[in-house]
């Protein structure tokens, strides 16, 4: 049960007030508190350095049994950083099927949230699909939603036009702005604004909607 729920950042403590509750009293939960800690730490001894190989070596079965397709990456350290993983059948739903309706997007989120035993991303990112915004509003109440700025900088050119991106310093300037991380938010404002008044684009409604939102 330790194992089991650690799978889901429930800690020790938690997981034996639960075993309390099921053995209707701590007595008869059959261990104490500080052995279920230090069998959580002993576990977590026993995997350090080893968790890694033994999901790769989890997924390279799955390969060889299921159909199963993966790739991944290790950092300087060989510790793994990324890994994307997919099966047979999603590969062929994902050629046959694109529904992209708001309905479709709750119910691929409500069943994520499931599999991750409830646990929310603390981000998601999209590029302003308003299915996905839908959805994201409906099913996730603790994530911070983001617009990816990539998709909305792609934009640019066409929404304030190609003579003043192309003629003047007004791209590089906007891209000092947006992505700059040592910004304060009053500083990110007043060098928007700046910008914004030198290049005489008050009145673009497409800036002025990237803004507000």
């Amino acid at each position: 049960m330790i194992i089991q729920n650690s799978r889901l950042n429930v800690g020790a403590s938690l997981t034996y007030n639960l075993c309390k509750e099921q053995a209707e009293g701590f007595e008869n939960v059959g261990a104490s508190f500080m052995q279920f800690n230090n069998f959580q730490t002993n576990v977590k001894c026993l995997l350090n350095g080893k968790d890694g190989h033994m999901f790769i070596s989890r997924l390279e079965t799955l390969r060889e049994t299921k159909g199963l397709v993966f790739a991944y990456e290790t950092d300087g350290d060989n510790a793994l950083r990324r890994i994307f993983w997919t099966n047979v059948d999603s590969i062929r739903c994902y050629a046959l099927f694109d529904h992209e309706d708001d309905n479709s997007f709750i119910w691929a989120f409500q069943q994520f949230l499931k599999a991750m035993g409830g646990k929310e991303p603390h981000y998601i990112i999209n590029d302003q699909d308003p299915g996905i915004i839908n959805a994201v509003q409906a099913v996730f109440k603790k994530a911070r939603h983001r617009f990816c700025m990539w998709h909305i900088m792609k934009k640019l050119t066409d929404k304030v036009g190609s003579t003043i991106c192309k003629e003047t310093d007004f791209l590089s300037r906007l891209n000092n702005v947006v992505w700059s991380e040592d910004l304060e938010p009053e500083e990110f404002e007043d060098n928007w604004a700046k910008v914004i008044s030198d290049f005489s684009l008050e009145g673009n409604k497409w800036l002025t909607s990237k803004f507000a939102e």
